[in-house]
């Protein structure tokens, strides 16, 4: 800022040695330099106030200063002379003895005593009267001040902030975007046509504009493009990405759900117990669970909406309750942190390059309460569902393996039907665990060993089936599989055993058949063998002959041995011997 004071002075200021004055009279000697600094207070509204600054020259002795003006009203009784300081430094003591006014004159002489040579720096003062005060203004900007100038009208400030910094899934995050001028100030938005756009972008969830606002959606709805409102306010809510599918009357009463209080006259809701629990297993969390698990088997006027929403997130990632991957998340809990971004824009077309005129982020997360709940709470709840279809099992197993099959089918499929998928697949695992362990109070059914087979597999195969039919658009939710495996097998072991009986009583009776073949042929067998060696010429009558013709030889010779023996008997009866 530069003051423009017009004022004309015409002063002049005279250094007279230290001659008598009668002798000199006013010689001038020299003409003070130039002013070094001038001060003028115009804050008084009759009177101005001068301050000059000058380095006068002084002699040792007294010094004559004579000081004069003119076309200027100086009112000469408020002038005054003061030395501030003699000048580098040098030991330098003056002051003022006397003023004197010449008459007729406007001038006045100092007479200023000093104690040696040198200069000193001096302040003159005097009031200036009749001045008429006007005051021009005019701002002087360097570069660097016009393009902070530039800077401050091409940007602006975007500030974010939401409801709160912490959710439970099933809640909505509010994230309020603010536009102003980068200093702060409001803008003037009254013109709709041209109020700038905000693209909030998140990297978990998916964003749904708030009531009241124009947006444009994004892919996925993980982006959105809001307009702000006259207020400079744009307004997204955020919230877990399988709620996508759920309309706007669905996700408040999802929300209204966890605002209740799980017990009459409980301190907090269930939304405030989930965010104040230190672990998933903590014992307050327990009266939450059971209400989660009431709502969700909850039964009549259609499916119950939680039941629908905690199915849709079991589907949309099963791993999340699958236990070889999540026991950890039983201990503690899961939170999935969400960074909003937000971009300023002029408008809203894709094509505008470049239009971003401010940005921020802010991160906020969600507490991941279903998983838990499904494995600390609900599928533990197996073991009495396992003992009540043991009881059931008992009195539908008769004497028929494939008649028993059925029944036990049938059970199973009266019991879940129109249950939730998580609760679908917990009677399942109830089913296998009480078919392995069913025990009788007498000898149980000969094909049991088959009938725990068949049911077991049948469990198997429907556990897998259940999450494809439930993706499956038009898909029969029924337990088909299960159905269709348990009693195949069960027919596949009743016709085995069918099928065996008959192969048993067929090779029965081929062997019966063989053996009396094989008697019968034996017996020819004999006959022939014997005729064989009875006949004339055969082996048992040839011998006969020999035998008798050798027993009458030897009869000879016994006859001849009754006499005197001599060598050509003995000959003889040694060449009579068989060889």
């Amino acid at each position: 800022m530069i003051r423009q004071l017009l004022i004309q002075l015409a002063g002049t200021v005279l250094l007279l040695g230290a001659a008598p004055l009668d002798a000199l009279a006013r010689i001038k000697l020299i003409t003070l330099p130039v002013r070094e600094r001038v001060e003028i207070q115009l804050d008084h509204p009759e009177i101005t106030l001068v301050e000059e600054e000058r380095i006068v020259p002084l002699v040792k002795g007294v010094n004559q200063v004579d000081f004069s003006w003119a076309n200027t009203r100086i009112e000469s009784e408020t002038l005054v002379f003061r030395v501030l300081a003699p000048m580098a430094g040098k030991a330098l003591d003056a002051k003022v003895l006397a003023v004197s006014y010449p008459p007729n004159e406007n001038a006045l002489i100092w007479s200023v005593a000093a104690s040696d040579s040198g200069a000193a720096r001096v302040r003159i003062s005097y009031v200036l009267g009749g001045l008429d005060k006007q005051f021009h203004y005019r701002a002087v900007a360097d570069h660097a001040e016009q393009t902070l100038a530039q800077v401050r009208s091409r940007f602006r400030r975007l500030d974010l902030s939401a409801s709160s910094t912490n959710f439970a899934i099933g809640q909505r995050g509010e994230v309020t975007a603010r536009v102003t001028a980068l200093d702060g100030t409001a803008l003037d938005l009254s013109n709709a046509a041209t109020r700038p756009w905000v693209d909030f972008v998140t990297v978990w969830g998916t964003l749904k504009a708030a009531s009241g606002f124009t947006s444009r959606g994004g892919a996925g709805d993980q982006t959105l493009s809001v307009q702000v409102n006259a207020d400079g306010i744009a307004r997204v809510l955020i919230r877990s990405a399988h709620a996508e599918a759920f309309a706007e009357e669905e996700e408040l009463e999802i929300e209204a759900f966890l605002q209740t209080r799980p017990q009459v006259g409980s301190p907090h809701t269930m939304a405030e117990m989930m965010l104040d629990a230190n672990t998933p297993r903590d014992a307050t969390m327990s009266f939450a669970y059971q209400a989660i698990s009431r709502e969700y088997d909850r039964s009549g006027n259609g499916q119950p909406t939680l039941q629908r929403y905690v199915d849709a997130y079991y589907l949309e990632q099963p791993s999340r309750a699958a236990r070889p991957f999540t026991s950890i998340f039983s201990q503690r809990w899961r939170d999935y942190r969400a960074t909003v971004m937000a971009f300023l824009k002029p408008d809203s077309s894709p094509t505008t390059a470049d239009g971003a005129l401010a940005s921020a982020s802010i991160q906020v997360s969600f507490r991941d309460w279903i998983a838990p709940w499904i494995m600390v709470d609900y599928l533990p709840g197996v073991v009495t569902m396992q003992a009540e279809y043991a009881d059931r099992f008992r009195n539908l197993i008769g004497a028929d393996l494939g008649v028993s099959i059925d029944h036990i089918v049938g059970e199973v499929q009266d019991r879940i039907r129109d249950k939730g998928l998580i609760a679908r697949q917990r009677d399942l695992l109830a089913v296998e665990e009480a078919i392995g362990g069913l025990r009788f109070d007498t000898n149980p059914p000969p094909f049991m060993p088959d009938l725990v087979q068949a049911v077991r597999f049948g469990t198997q195969v429907q556990h897998v089936m259940f999450y494809g039919q439930a993706i499956t658009p038009g898909a029969d939710t029924t337990a088909r599989g299960f159905e269709a495996v348990a009693g195949s097998a069960g027919r596949a072991s009743a016709e085995a055993g069918r099928i065996g009986e008959r192969l048993t009583k067929e090779v029965d009776t081929k062997l019966a058949e063989a053996t009396d073949s094989l008697r019968e042929e034996v017996k020819v067998s004999q006959v022939t063998f014997q005729d064989e060696l009875l006949r004339e010429d055969g082996p048992i009558m040839s011998v006969q002959r020999d035998v008798r013709a050798f027993s009458g030889t030897i009869q000879g010779f016994e006859r001849q041995l009754g006499g005197k023996a001599d060598v050509n008997l003995i000959e003889n009866i040694i060449g009579t011997l068989p060889r």
